[in-house]
């Protein structure tokens, strides 16, 4: 029996203690762990009046030294038309199980000890009013920060000094994250625009060993570690890059209330690495790119890792166990766009030849992953949040291409485009697909491993979807 989250009629994020998504045939759902330790907005995601006041301190009485940014002209939703909606996310993994490459062992222990991170990424939303989600998850130890600050980037390492925030938990400079749980920071005023770079700076005084995080190189983004404390240094000394992001796990705007947020949900043809320099953006980011002008507003995020399967473990959870904390726990989540299952697919052949070291348990067939989509549907459907399907890419002349794989495909892909309790199917086969031959990507849009998209197949796929679904 497949289980889901009990129904409620809302989009808005869950409590933390939200059940996990599990596979057909497996245990009954479970909470998964996921804890945050601050107070979370009301049912509807609003921002309270003890949020809105904290705000408004940390402006007026912000640290010594750090001059406040200045304000745009435009005007800032209120308390009573606003919430929290996420301008930039990502889908959260466990260092220490990544490989450095197939068939390597796993990275070696990575520790910090009285040194500054400083990591930026790109927001897709713009607005006036801020919050950090730091994660300490899988970590085995405290995670003990002593200061953090807010800025904007002006490129590489450095930050525009006028425009450096300090970020207070509950009021403090500091906080204690245990293992397992995440923590919002209070809200800040800072004014950024949709497309711009922000930089998340904090100092770890003590020593900790580097546990939930993500991949540096991806959709502009870039991290630093530089020694003692620079939260508040523009133009930081000795900073070294960083291939790792440590703790940054969401950031949150303060948006109207009709603003629209879409998370992407997959694998590596979302995450982006496979358009060969992932600087030059995925199918999530030139779609953020597609919608920055639209109204309602629209938010677009990356849920997308690279290896990742539907319905088994392997690179990172499952889709079946990370939807919940990657989609549905996203602030302000409106819209789902799935593309996920062609490494379901391949698992386990090479070369047309299944390795008889492949686990029969670990293979899938069009049921099993019919019943997975259904699971994760239902499990949007439940929280309100519209579901768009993608259908999966050709992958003729890829090493983990058959033609038993290509039936498989195919029979998924039909049942995607008969589905008629979604909000839209998005034909991303038949945006890339070669229309001489339809099992293989367009010569044009093929990175050169037949599997994943270039730049251009990825600017196609963003071209796919349908913007006035997104208004609905």
């Amino acid at each position: 029996m497949l289980c889901m989250p009990a129904d409620r009629a809302t989009a808005s994020p869950p409590s933390d203690a939200g059940p996990a998504l599990h596979a057909a045939g497996s245990r009954p759902c479970s909470a998964d762990g996921f804890a945050d330790e601050s107070p979370a907005p009301g049912p509807t995601g609003r921002l309270t009046r003890r949020d809105w006041l904290l705000g408004q301190l940390g402006l007026a009485f912000g640290s010594a030294g750090m001059a406040a940014p200045a304000l745009a002209q435009s005007a800032t939703p209120g308390p009573d038309d606003a919430r929290w909606v996420a301008a930039w996310a990502v889908a959260e993994r466990d260092y220490r199980q990544q490989m450095v490459a197939p068939g390597w062992p796993t990275r070696p222990p990575r520790v910090f000890n009285d040194q500054t991170v400083r990591l930026r990424v790109q927001v897709a939303l713009g607005g006036r009013q801020w919050r950090v989600r730091l994660s300490n998850r899988w970590a085995l130890e405290p995670l003990l920060i002593d200061q953090a600050t807010l800025g904007l980037s002006t490129g590489g390492a450095a930050l525009s000094p006028r425009s450096i925030v300090p970020l207070r938990f509950d009021g403090q400079a500091g906080l204690t994250l245990a293992p397992g749980a995440t923590r919002w920071s209070d809200p800040v005023r800072f004014t950024a625009r949709a497309g711009q770079s922000l930089a998340l700076s904090y100092h770890l005084a003590r020593p900790f060993a580097l546990a939930a995080g993500y991949p540096i190189t991806r959709e502009g983004g870039a991290g630093w570690v530089m020694p003692g404390d620079q939260c508040a240094q523009a133009q930081p000394r000795e900073a070294q890059a960083l291939d790792w992001a440590p703790a940054l796990s969401a950031l949150d705007v303060q948006a109207a209330r009709d603003t629209r947020l879409l998370v992407a949900f997959g694998d590596s043809l979302t995450d982006g690495g496979g358009a060969g320099d992932p600087q030059l953006g995925s199918y999530p980011l030139r779609l953020a790119a597609r919608v920055r002008d639209l109204r309602p507003a629209v938010s677009v995020v990356n849920a997308g890792i690279g290896g990742n399967r539907l319905l088994r473990d392997g690179v990172a959870d499952s889709a079946l166990k990370r939807f919940e904390r990657d989609v549905l726990r996203q602030s302000g989540v409106t819209h789902v766009l799935m593309l996920i299952g062609i490494n379901d697919i391949g698992f386990g052949r090479m070369n047309g030849e299944l390795s008889p070291l492949a686990p029969a348990a670990q293979l899938a067939d069009p049921p099993q992953l019919i019943a997975g989509f259904e699971q994760l549907m239902a499990a949007a459907r439940a929280r309100g949040v519209q579901v768009l399907l993608g259908t999966l890419l050709p992958f003729g002349g890829a090493a983990t291409w058959s033609e038993e794989n290509e039936r498989t495909r195919q029979a998924v892909n039909r049942w995607i485009r008969g589905r008629q309790d979604v909000a839209a199917v998005v034909d991303f086969d038949a945006a890339l697909r070669d229309a001489a031959v339809p099992q293989r990507l367009r010569a044009d849009f093929d990175s050169g491993d037949h599997l994943h998209p270039n730049a251009a197949g990825m600017a196609a796929m963003a071209d796919a979807v349908d913007l006035g679904e997104l208004r609905e």
